[in-house]
């Protein structure tokens, strides 16, 4: 049995339906399969997807597996009826 602490979740997100780490000290092991879904890393192996930047590196010596965790995340909208950002805000 393994033991998770409670807030697991918060060093994690999902992207394209896959939870990726945001700690670059503690990679996500993903198959290769997650860059066939995500597309390919760039030269710096780094990956532009859903508003996300993810790093990437692969796992010798067959290339199977990848190391990826989220280098910087998607900024949250703020919430709507708050008159920034919905188009709220006017000049008479």
């Amino acid at each position: 049995m393994s033991m998770r602490p409670a807030d697991v979740g918060d060093l994690h997100i999902f992207v394209r339906g896959t939870m990726v780490s945001t700690d670059s000290l503690h990679p996500s092991v993903l198959n290769r399969a997650f860059l066939e879904a995500t597309g390919m890393p760039n030269k710096n192996g780094k990956i532009h997807v859903d508003g996300h930047i993810l790093g990437c590196e692969w796992i010798p010596p067959k290339n199977e597996m990848v190391k990826v965790w989220v280098i910087v995340q998607k900024p949250e909208t703020p919430a709507s009826g708050d008159s920034w950002g919905d188009g709220g805000c006017r000049v008479a």
